[in-house]
């Protein structure tokens, strides 16, 4: 019965998330906040604090990276906290934010249970416990069509590969033997790599990398940049993990499949760097970034080693930290170019906290993102990918192109400021529960604080970015001893 308690801190967040949807019977949307924040901190620390056997469940469930495990799933659990955190500040854009609470808290579960999957059946669940909820927070704000449609794509194109990566993993079962992860033998030959390619695809398609990109663009387009700041972040630490970790666990070496993974990545790099340049809305343009930062994270994957799959592995956490930690800023400024221009002169801070988490985003030393980017490009020269370390310089280059457009934009008046300014679009201020009209002269108000009833905490608010920005500085600094505890872990 001891061991159980290894996971209680997935128990406890599954007990707050129904907890959480029932608050408006003891206060509310920000009482919801609250509690999903403390049950997702205190999982967090609850990982440390509850020894944890090697397996459980007949091994479908494994413990025995020890750190890097537990690192993983309080980091997951710990992300989801913090923005949270940033929820009770701001709520949720002048939508109800129970229930949309409730489901992060069941997607963190499925992600924390993707860290220590250990068996096929268990993979498969866990991945789809971590993405169903993500459909619904695509979709949240069910009065744009936009957003539904978004959310329509997202659910049909990852229902299908789903099947096909059901479809593939029951060849990896009748190739092993067992649903336990374990080798495939060397001679299944074609099978073996059609079994890989299947699974493959479905995982390509949860991390939006392409081909299978399609859907992420228009989903996050029309989506609210809070549920964009948990789908296209922190619900891909857990599925990059269980990625590296069944390419290193079940189909060690198979070169025909690191070739096809290779494709993928400079395909998501190339096109997601250059058309995220001409995008004029910032949901869109990160959505583009985060296809081409997936395609610097197959390139670790591709490798065939335990240290670029470490890399990849490091660099998704980083990725998540200035991805959330930007999206939060677009949460609250607006989503197009123009909401956020003069952004300067409004929240200084808030500008220059986005300058950080863009500039980790690229990989500008000496901010976090650079050393996950060096972890990556060196494991795959290693491995004899020199062109695509090449390509993948030229576009990193490249990507410099829309963060600097956004800064620029940050960092003079322009259209959108006190010079003419009157308030969001119409369709906007409907969106985002806007009443009322602004005058040329409020162009200096948050948004959020001009018109929602949700009272708000602007200091808390700007703690939380404070917090993102201290982590894409401060985990450069222990980024090398944190690549080989999670490449100690992988195997």
């Amino acid at each position: 019965m001891q061991q159980f308690l290894a996971l209680a801190p997935e128990a406890l967040l599954i007990v707050g998330a129904l907890v959480v949807l029932f608050a408006e019977l003891y206060g509310g949307d920000r009482a919801a906040a609250i509690v999903g924040t403390v049950t997702a901190a205190a999982a967090a620390i609850l990982v440390w604090l509850i020894p944890a056997p090697a397996e459980m469940f007949g091994g479908m469930l494994h413990f025995g990276a020890g750190t890097a495990t537990a690192t993983l799933r309080s980091t997951i659990a710990g992300l989801s906290a913090i923005m949270l955190l940033w929820v009770v500040a701001r709520g949720w854009a002048g939508f109800n934010a129970r229930e949309a609470v409730s489901l992060m808290m069941f997607s963190t579960v499925g992600g924390m249970l993707l860290i220590s999957a250990n068996d096929l059946v268990m993979l498969f669940m866990a991945l789809e416990l971590a993405t169903l909820p993500a459909y619904v927070l695509i979709g949240y704000a069910r009065e744009d069509e936009r957003g539904l449609e978004g959310a329509l794509k997202y659910f049909l194109i990852s229902m299908l590969m789903s099947l096909l990566m059901a479809y593939g993993l029951s060849f990896v079962f009748g190739l092993t033997g067992t649903t336990a992860y374990q080798a495939i033998p060397a001679s299944s030959g074609a099978l073996g790599l059609l079994a890989g390619i299947l699974v493959a695809a479905g995982f390509l398609t949860k991390t939006t990398a392409t081909p299978f990109h399609f859907w992420s663009p228009d989903a996050y387009g029309g989506s609210s940049p809070t549920s964009v700041a948990y789908v296209s972040a922190i619900a891909k630490v857990g599925a990059v993990w269980a990625f590296a970790r069944f390419f290193i666990v079940v189909l060690p070496g198979m070169k025909p499949l690191l070739f096809i993974l290779l494709g993928a990545s400079v395909l998501s790099m190339v096109l997601g760097n250059f058309v995220a340049i001409i995008q004029p809305d910032i949901r869109r343009i990160m959505a583009y970034s985060g296809i081409g930062n997936i395609g610097y994270m197959l390139l670790g994957i591709s490798s065939g080693s335990v240290e670029g799959a470490a890399g990849a592995v490091f660099f998704v956490v980083v990725y998540a930290v200035g991805m959330v930690g930007q999206m939060l800023v677009v949460a609250q400024e607006g989503p197009t170019l123009k909401d956020v221009a003069g952004l300067v002169h409004r929240r200084p801070y808030a500008a220059w906290c986005s300058v950080g988490f863009l500039f980790s985003l690229i990989g500008f030393p000496p901010l976090v993102g650079f050393f996950g980017k060096l972890a990556v490009f060196s494991a795959a020269y290693d491995a004899g990918y020199g062109w695509a370390v090449a390509v993948a310089i030229v576009v990193s280059v490249v990507s410099a192109g829309y963060a600097f457009n956004i800064i620029r934009t940050m960092f003079t008046p322009g259209e959108g400021t006190s010079q003419g300014w009157h308030g969001p679009k119409p369709r906007l201020r409907e969106l985002y529960g806007i009443r009322g009209e602004a005058l040329p002269g409020d162009w200096d108000r948050p948004m959020l604080e001009e018109t929602t009833t949700y009272k708000q905490y602007p200091a808390l608010a700007a703690t939380v970015i404070f917090v993102l920005t201290f982590l894409v500085i401060g985990l450069g600094i222990v980024a090398q001893p944190l690549i080989q505890m999670l490449g100690v872990g992988l195997p």
